[in-house]
């Protein structure tokens, strides 16, 4: 009778320990979960980035739409153009015009901040 009793408790204690194997580390279990939380915190701070981003080319083009001044103030400093009867002094070390450089430089959120 002990042998028997002894045996059922080990294969209780073996199907315990599969069972905290299968919740510790399984699919679905705590380690995937923990996974899966870190890439939704990663994920929504991109998503947070993201937004900044959109909110200042709302505020852009709004103020590209509204503001002459700062049309005005665009087409200078990021287009390279000048007004009429001005004249263009360029400088050696000057960095190029945006409308000159390459198009992984062109307009950004951050070039283009709107107070």
């Amino acid at each position: 009778m002990e042998t028997r009793d002894n045996l059922i408790l080990s294969v209780l204690f073996i199907g315990v320990l599969a069972f905290l194997f299968v919740v510790v580390f399984g699919n679905r279990g705590l380690v995937a979960m923990w996974r899966i939380s870190k890439e939704k915190a990663r994920i929504e701070a991109v998503n947070s980035d993201m937004q900044k981003h959109n909110a200042r080319f709302v505020r852009t083009i709004e103020r590209l739409k509204n503001d002459p001044a700062f049309v005005e103030s665009f087409a200078r400093d990021e287009m390279g153009l000048v007004g009429e009867g001005e004249i263009v002094i360029r400088f050696k070390d000057a960095p190029p015009p945006l409308a000159a450089r390459p198009e992984s430089s062109k307009v950004s959120p951050d070039t283009l901040q709107a107070p």
